[in-house]
């Protein structure tokens, strides 16, 4: 598991976003997915390409889409590009997700130069005496930390009348 592993993922949403399709689709048992992935080197792409015409004239009409689906599913995973490479390096994610991650940078640069505000504490917001203040902030250190206030003997739990 790691981050090959998420391109890997990354590669299935988008191949059954693209067709429709969950990678190896039609097959049922785990074990027969592993033995076409291990035995057999099938790859959830090269399935989908067998499973229809129609995947196949959608993936292969644009050369981009094919090629961003084969790098996701590279059997060595050490091979596999991470997310950051292909954010940064894959012709289909730059074209079609550009003014996205553009839209993203923006927001995060925006984020950073407003300062957060401090947040405000909910007795900050009443307007109480002072004793009800010092109440509520004592309450507040108790149930922070009950054990601090060890010279209180426990209580039994309530019962309530007509229960055992």
């Amino acid at each position: 598991m790691g981050p090959k592993t998420d391109t890997w993922a990354f590669g299935c949403w988008l191949l059954q976003i693209c067709t429709g399709m969950v990678p190896y689709e039609g097959v049922e048992d785990a074990e027969e997915i592993y033995n076409l992935l291990v035995n057999e080197k099938l790859t959830p792409l090269d399935c989908a390409l067998q499973q229809s015409v129609y995947n196949s004239r959608m993936i292969f009409s644009n050369e981009d889409l094919f090629d961003l689906l084969k790098s996701c599913f590279l059997l060595k995973h050490e091979k596999r590009p991470s997310a950051r490479r292909l954010l940064k390096d894959d012709k289909f994610i730059q074209a079609h997700f550009a003014e996205l991650r553009a839209a993203a940078e923006a927001e995060l640069v925006k984020q950073k130069a407003e300062p957060t505000p401090a947040p405000v504490l909910p007795a900050q917001t009443l307007d109480l005496p002072a004793e009800r203040l010092d109440a509520l902030e004592q309450l507040s250190k108790v149930l922070e930390d009950p054990e601090e206030d060890s010279d209180e003997k426990e209580h039994e739990p309530a019962v309530t009348p007509g229960r055992k």
